[in-house]
């Protein structure tokens, strides 16, 4: 039992968000974040997070931003939905997928 509970507490958990072309079937960028000790998941859960986020954006409105009113109000309405569908684990942008999947390892 002893090894067993030292195994669970040395679990990693690994974040990934990963972009697909829909067409194609290929992955676009994968980018990861280790989750390793439990103080600091919180730091790096938010970091994936806000990096799947502004990842959705790029992929909607291009990387340039456009310092108009109009522009930076839609943006900013986009990420409150995407921060809302974060929980499903995948955001569908025209013909790409950007994806925030966890693993443990």
């Amino acid at each position: 039992m002893l090894f067993i509970n030292r195994l669970k507490l040395n679990i990693m958990r690994i974040i990934s968000v990963i972009v697909t072309d829909v067409n194609e079937g290929i992955v676009l960028s994968a980018d990861s974040f280790g989750v390793f000790e439990e103080q600091l998941s919180s730091d790096v859960v938010s970091e994936a997070e806000n990096f799947f986020i502004n990842k959705c954006i790029e992929k909607k409105f291009g990387e340039e931003v456009n310092s108009t009113r109009d522009d930076l109000n839609e943006r900013n309405f986009y990420r409150e939905d995407v921060s809302e569908q974060l929980e499903d684990g995948y955001v569908l942008v025209g013909d790409v997928v950007v994806s925030f999947i966890w693993t443990d390892v």
